[in-house]
């Protein structure tokens, strides 16, 4: 894939997503999952003294924030995929439209 395509690709995703040129929706996500995977490894070190509730809890949250960082990778790359075959699609009937006239 060359440059300018590459861009076009870049700026039908961010037109139609609604998401600005550094995409802070996707990473605003992604910070917020390797925060609760941070904390949920905080807990497990420091829960042992509270108990097997607080450990099984700190578990919880690092699983918690790896299978939402899992889910927000799968929703991206899909909106990301239709927003291109949308792009392509008005390209293609701009197309044949001019084509008719």
């Amino acid at each position: 894939m060359d440059t300018k395509e590459a861009e076009l690709r870049e700026s039908v995703i961010h037109q139609h997503i609604g998401v600005d040129e550094y995409g802070y929706g996707y990473y605003m996500w992604k910070v917020i999952n390797v925060l609760t995977v941070i904390v949920g490894i905080i807990f497990c070190f420091t829960a042992p003294q509270f108990g097997p509730i607080a450990v099984l809890t700190g578990f919880g949250l690092i699983l918690g924030g790896q299978i939402a960082s899992c889910f927000q990778d799968i929703r991206y790359n899909a909106l990301c995929e239709t927003a291109i075959r949308r792009h392509e699609a008005r390209m293609r009937q701009k197309h044949r439209q001019s084509n008719f006239d």
